[in-house]
């Protein structure tokens, strides 16, 4: 389903001129698969298996349970974000948490972003732990933490405009419609026992936007833009940022005077 995947949006940072914490979670993701990439199969494996989140060894008890390396499995709640399985796997993830997590991070500031992330990816992984807690595979990737911060943008910024592929032409979509075709395609896959693409955590994505959706009105600002650029009246505009780290003229909601 290309057209749920994002390219771009057209929604500027207000108030943040660089999304720091961001863009170091991506380059951290990015960093941790270079070390996989170089690392002897055998090492890539047991990196999976120490800091992944396996659920039998998190649900065994905080003080009970440890990876091979003598780290408590409660712990891989929050590393295994940072582990993906293949390229394509980190490219999709890092793109999506491109277009959506700047705008999210501007939306309530570097600290609360930081911690907002962090316990969007908790709660999802516990979502997936749920479902099958005595699974010895472990559970990796951002996925979970990223469909928080999607929530987040959906309850934000609904009429936003992405840009998103339709068979080889890319055209402009609201974000709600984009989103919730994307959060009914992760329904329809979990309930499908015979789902076409195995070894995915439907339920991490599931739990991890609802968390998102739910925990944003407790991180973002009080005073919070939540209207399309392309929405304001002519002649309204205030300083934003651009992607492209360069400020430029931008339009957002004031009340008319």
């Amino acid at each position: 389903m290309p057209f749920i995947l994002p390219l771009d949006d057209d929604n500027p940072r207000i108030r943040l001129p660089h999304p720091w914490v961001n863009w170091t979670l991506i380059g951290l993701c990015f960093a941790v698969f270079l070390v996989q990439v170089v690392s002897p199969p055998t090492v890539e494996f047991n990196l999976i298996k120490t800091f992944g989140a396996i659920p039998r060894l998190v649900v065994g008890g905080p003080f009970e349970s440890f990876t091979s390396i003598g780290m408590p499995a409660i712990a891989s709640i929050v590393t295994y974000a940072f582990l993906h399985g293949d390229i394509i796997h980190l490219l999709l993830n890092m793109l999506v948490l491109w277009v959506y997590g700047d705008n999210v991070e501007d939306s309530m500031g570097h600290t609360n972003y930081l911690i907002f992330y962090a316990i969007c990816g908790i709660l999802a992984v516990f979502s997936q732990i749920l479902i099958n807690p005595s699974s010895t595979s472990p559970i990796i990737g951002a996925s979970g933490a990223i469909a928080g911060v999607m929530g987040a943008y959906f309850v934000l910024y609904p009429k936003a405009r992405l840009l998103v592929p339709i068979f080889i032409f890319p055209v402009y979509l609201p974000a709600y419609l984009v989103l919730s075709f994307w959060m009914l395609f992760q329904i329809l896959a979990a309930f499908q026992a015979d789902s076409a693409v195995a070894g995915v955590a439907w339920w991490a994505h599931i739990g991890g936007f609802v968390a998102g959706a739910v925990l944003i009105k407790f991180f973002r600002h009080k005073v919070h833009f939540d209207v399309a650029p392309h929405e304001l009246p002519k002649g309204i505009e205030i300083n934003s940022f651009s992607r492209d780290r360069n400020p430029k003229r931008a339009r957002s909601r004031q009340d008319e005077s």
